[in-house]
Formats: structure tokens, C-alpha cells, sequence
């Protein structure tokens, strides 16, 4: 992703703050809650390093990190026995899920009531317009501000939230790796870089077909809403050949460019197993030559390393489906716009006072019948 490509995500992400902003606690609240999950998850992975130590009857090491943990012991009164470890371990794990659980059922409810309000907006904004709005705008397009654009909504809320927690995962793990060998983390970096040039080209290859995506699949909603409405046109000068065909073309360019986007994903998909061996190999063969590790530190780096690499893998399929959910966000904000819309006179002027009566001459309300 370049320069420009960001800058274009972040901006269309600050635009995003308009279906946000009315839900900014309950999302503040989601992201402490995807923090301390990422701390949790962090935490549970370096208490391995003493059951190991524990195992195998080996001394702890020096590294900090390894310190902090037998600190804790001593803060919270216990000895770091096998049993002990396990059980705070398994405490560690068990909090760590019920927030989980509580952070899924608040991201549902946030994507609900915005998916909910970004809906109401639109219809509101749409009972607003004069006539000749409608006149001039294809059916199928209002019909997809409602059921596509606002939609997309929670999709895309879904998707910066996914976001947001594998970058504190990164961050997480790359402080505990860093603390264990910072010679292996560099290294670690830059096969991760390399991994990214590799994913570049194709995020600009789906970001290019879901945008194509969005614009055929509102094409084909209008076509498919505006032949159903004028049904009796068709019966009537025998236009069902040419409404099929109409039909097949455009249904057909739609699942073409799906089909492509799901190519191009399995693309991704199927490198991630290579690039993941390639980057295992390196380390150990690197650890093994130059570095002398104990075990319980080696095991602990390279199960960090396993749980990164698919995080990393992971990184530019979520930003593809960002970008897929950006596009229909984009209409959900052009309908509920006002800019460019035909609006009528709503009436509402305040009269201080009369100057003088309001009289009211021959007028009747009766029904006249011929």
C-alpha cells in the first residue's frame, strides 16, 4: 500500500466518524476491552517459559522478561511451582475469553444499532426530497442505500475492529520478542517486510475489483428492480427476450468480477503456507548458528513467531475487505447527504404576531356532484 492509498483509507475513515460518532463510548469501551485482550494473550504465551524451566529442571534466565514473570510470583505471595504456574495460566486464559465473549456481544450490538441509525438516516433524508428526486434517480439505487450501502456498515465496522486487535497484537508480541533476542526480531522484521512486497501488488488488485464490485452490483439492482416495477411494459410489447439478455449481461459482469475477487484471495491464501516455512527456516537455522538460547526462551520465541506469522498473513486480506466495505459506505454517506438533492420547503417560519386578522371569504367546504 503506498502513500496515496493510505492517505485515501484514512481520510474515507475519518469520514466514517459521522456513523460513529453517536456510539463513541460503547466503542472506546470495545477497544480497552480489545487492549486487555492483547495483554492477556501476551502474558499467557510467556508463562510457558516457567513451566518449561519447571519441566526440564533448568535455571530461569537473565532476560528481562523472564525476571518480570518470577517477580509476579513474589508480588502475589506464591512459589512459581509447576501447579502454581498452571493454575494462574489457566486463570490468565480463562478471563482472557470471558472478555472475549464480551467484547463479541458488544461489537454485535454496536454493529446493530449503527447498522440501525445509519438506515433511519437514510430513509429520513430520502422523505425529505421533493419528487423529482425520484424521478431522476433509479429505483434500484434507493433500494441499495438501504439494503447494500448501510449494510455494509457493520461489515466494515467488523473489519477496523479486526484490524485494530491484530495491530495490538503485533505490538504485544514484538515487546516480548524484543526482550528476548532483538537481533532475531530484526531479522523476523524484514522477512515480514519482504512478505508485504509480495501481498502489494495483489491488495491493489482486489481494491480495484471490489470498487468495480460495488458499481456493477448497483448496476444490476437497479436494472433488476426497474424490470420487475415496469413488468406489465414487458408482457405487453413482448420484451422478455431482450429483458433476459439484459439480465444474463449484467448478473453475468457481477459474478464475473466476484469470481475474480475471490481468485485473486485464494491467491493470497495459498502463499501464505510457503512464506510461513520459508520464515520458520530462517529463524532456526539463524538461532542455531548464532545464537544460544535456552530452551524455554527458543520455544517461547518461535510459538510467538507462529501465532505473528498468520497475523501478518492476515493484515492484507483485512485491509482488501476494508476497502471492499469502503465503497457501499461511500453511497450510505451520499444518501444521507444533502448536498445535491432537491429538498421541499418544510414551512417552518416563525410569526412573531399578526399585524392585523386573517379573514377567510367565500369559502366552502362542500362537495359539489354534477
Amino acid at each position: 500500500m503506498n502513500m496515496e492509498s493510505l492517505q485515501k483509507l484514512i481520510s474515507k475513515l475519518k469520514i466514517y466518524y459521522i456513523f460513529v460518532k453517536e456510539f463513541k463510548y460503547k466503542v472506546l469501551i470495545l477497544f480497552g476491552m480489545l487492549f486487555i485482550n492483547m495483554v492477556l494473550s501476551s502474558i499467557s504465551i510467556t508463562m510457558i517459559m516457567p513451566v518449561i524451566n519447571i519441566l526440564i529442571d533448568q535455571k530461569p534466565s537473565d532476560i528481562r522478561i523472564v525476571k518480570y514473570i518470577y517477580k509476579f510470583f513474589d508480588l502475589i505471595c506464591i512459589v512459581p511451582s509447576l501447579l502454581n504456574v498452571l493454575i494462574i495460566f489457566f486463570l490468565i486464559v480463562l478471563v482472557n475469553n470471558i472478555i472475549v465473549y464480551f467484547e463479541s456481544l458488544l461489537r454485535a450490538k454496536i454493529q446493530t444499532e449503527m447498522t440501525f441509525d445509519a438506515g433511519n438516516k437514510i430513509f429520513k433524508n430520502l422523505m425529505k426530497v421533493s419528487y423529482s428526486f425520484y424521478h431522476g434517480t433509479k429505483k434500484g439505487d434507493i433500494y441499495y442505500y438501504v439494503s447494500g450501502a448501510a449494510c455494509y456498515l457493520k461489515f466494515s465496522l467488523f473489519h477496523i475492529m479486526e484490524l485494530v486487535f491484530e495491530i495490538f497484537l503485533i505490538v504485544g508480541y514484538t515487546i516480548i520478542l524484543l526482550s528476548i533476542s532483538t537481533k532475531l526480531t530484526i531479522l523476523v522484521s524484514l522477512l515480514g517486510l519482504f512478505s508485504v512486497i509480495i501481498y502489494k501488488k495483489f491488495i491493489f488488485i482486489t481494491k480495484k475489483l471490489t470498487e468495480e464490485q460495488t458499481i456493477l452490483n448497483q448496476i444490476f439492482n437497479s436494472m433488476f428492480v426497474d424490470t420487475i416495477d415496469g413488468i406489465k411494459v414487458v408482457k405487453s410489447y413482448n420484451r422478455e427476450k431482450y429483458e433476459l439478455d439484459k439480465f444474463n449481461t449484467n448478473w453475468g459482469n457481477y459474478l464475473n468480477v466476484l469470481y475474480k475477487s475471490y481468485k485473486n484471495t485464494a491467491i493470497i491464501s495459498s502463499c501464505s503456507s510457503p512464506v510461513s516455512f520459508l520464515i520458520i527456516i530462517s529463524l532456526l537455522i539463524y538461532a542455531h548458528l548464532h545464537l544460544k538460547l535456552p530452551f524455554s526462551l527458543l520455544s517461547v520465541y518461535m510459538l510467538l513467531i507462529y501465532k505473528l506469522i498468520p497475523v501478518f498473513q492476515k493484515l492484507p486480506t483485512i485491509i482488501n475487505s476494508l476497502f471492499s466495505t469502503l465503497a457501499p459506505v461511500d453511497i450510505a454517506l451520499e444518501a444521507i447527504s444533502e448536498e445535491n438533492k432537491p429538498y421541499l420547503k418544510n414551512g417552518d417560519q416563525y410569526m412573531p404576531s399578526f399585524k392585523s386578522d386573517i379573514i377567510l371569504k367565500q369559502v366552502s367546504f362542500k362537495n359539489k356532484q354534477k
